[in-house]
């Protein structure tokens, strides 16, 4: 299987314990999207990440894994096939690997299906799981410069 991560999964180490099986494949942009918060999850306490169609770009990255550990990753997303009410969908989407228009993929990954929009952010853990996985994987400098800057919650 192949799959696209934009949030927490980013982290290879964070991913490796969710999904054992887990290859990095590359990296990959996903065209007329962008990443947001849309759900507060009661795991993390904060908003987690979304992807919502717009007129940018969400880069990622792509890993494969055997089909055996599918329910593994759709068990930490919030996603039961048999299950009526799921907080994420599990959708498949083209990606252009490395960015190249001539390397088209065909990915899964996850779409919040109740959005809220404008109420939710992420803590400093969860930004930083993604920032700190951008960067490993050496997403390009500006996407990595607005992860950076994506606000986060306040301490209380």
């Amino acid at each position: 299987m192949l799959y696209f991560a934009y949030g927490s999964n980013l982290d290879w180490e964070y991913m490796k314990k969710r999904v054992p099986s887990s290859i990095f494949c590359g990296k990959a942009k996903l065209e007329n999207y962008r990443v947001d918060f849309t759900r507060e999850s009661i795991i993390w306490g904060c908003g987690v990440a979304d992807i919502i169609e717009d007129n940018k770009d969400v880069w990622g990255v792509i890993y494969q894994f055997d089909e055996k550990d599918l329910g593994r990753l759709d068990k930490f997303e919030g996603y039961n096939p048999n299950r009526v009410k799921n907080a994420y969908k599990r959708i498949e989407k083209m990606v252009y690997l490395e960015g190249k228009k001539d390397q088209l993929m065909t990915v899964y990954t996850y779409e919040v299906i109740d959005k809220e929009f404008g109420k939710h952010k992420p803590n400093k853990e969860y930004k930083n799981l993604i920032v700190t996985g951008a960067k490993y994987w050496k997403l390009p400098k500006e996407y990595i410069n607005f992860l950076e800057n994506i606000e986060i919650v306040k301490d209380e």
